[in-house]
C-alpha cells in the first residue's frame, strides 16, 4: 500500500473526527468565544479591518468577529468541519468566506489585520512549524495582532498536542513579532477537566 504523506493523513483524521463526531461532544467546542481572547479583542485589535481565524472548527470566532464588524475569512483542514460552522453561522454565514485549507500549504490570498489561532499551532511537527510560521509572516499586515493559544507547558495529561511556554513561542516568533502579551490559563471545553492553556498576543513589527 502506498505510504500517506504526513499532510494528507492529517487531513483524514480531522475530517473524520469531524464527520463522526456531534458538534456538542468535541472535546474543544465552546459556545462563546474564551474569555482571556474578548478582552485582548477589545484591548490589542484594531476595531475593524480584515481577520483570518485557523482552524475554525465549529466557527465560535469567526461568528464572534463577524458580529464586531470584520471582514472574515475562516479555514479550515477538514471540510466537515467548514460545513459545520457554516451551519451555526446562520444568517451570518453570507458574510464570512469559508476555505477548506491547510496552514502549512496555504493557498490563502490577501493581507490581515488580525489572526486566531485556538489550536493549530500545537498539533504541527517542527517541518509544520516552520511552514506555519511562514505563512503567518505572509498573512498579516505589518502592525497586525496574531492572538494565539496552545497547550500549556502546565499541562500534565499524557496526550493531547505539544506544550508551549512563552520563552518557546518568544524564541518561535523573534523574527519580525514582538510579545505583547502572554498569560496561562484554560481550554473551556467539554472534558471533564479543562485543559491548561497558554495565550499570547503577537504583534507583527513593521518592515
Amino acid at each position: 500500500m502506498k505510504k500517506i504523506t504526513q499532510i494528507k493523513k492529517l487531513t483524514l483524521d480531522w475530517e473524520n473526527h469531524y464527520k463522526e463526531t456531534a458538534m456538542e461532544a468535541l472535546h474543544w467546542y465552546s459556545e462563546e468565544v474564551d474569555p482571556e481572547v474578548a478582552v485582548a479583542i477589545k484591548k490589542f485589535c484594531p476595531s475593524r479591518g480584515s481577520a483570518l481565524d485557523l482552524g475554525t472548527g465549529p466557527g465560535t470566532m469567526a461568528i464572534e468577529l463577524t458580529k464586531l464588524g470584520y471582514n472574515v475569512t475562516a479555514t479550515d483542514i477538514s471540510e466537515s468541519a467548514i460545513n459545520m460552522a457554516k451551519a451555526r453561522a446562520g444568517d451570518l454565514a453570507d458574510r464570512i468566506k469559508f476555505i477548506v485549507d491547510d496552514v502549512r500549504e496555504s493557498k490563502v490570498e490577501g493581507k490581515f489585520d488580525l489572526i486566531h489561532d485556538r489550536g493549530c499551532l500545537h498539533v504541527l511537527d517542527a517541518d509544520g512549524i516552520k511552514k506555519y510560521l511562514s505563512n503567518i509572516s505572509r498573512l498579516l499586515n505589518d502592525g497586525g495582532i496574531l492572538l494565539l493559544k496552545t497547550f500549556s507547558i502546565e499541562e500534565t495529561r499524557a496526550d493531547g498536542p505539544n506544550r508551549y511556554s512563552p520563552e518557546l513561542i518568544k524564541s518561535y516568533f523573534e523574527q519580525g513579532f514582538e510579545l505583547l502579551h502572554h498569560e496561562e490559563t484554560i481550554y473551556p471545553s467539554t472534558l471533564p477537566v479543562d485543559p491548561k492553556a497558554l495565550f499570547c498576543v503577537l504583534r507583527k513589527r513593521l518592515s
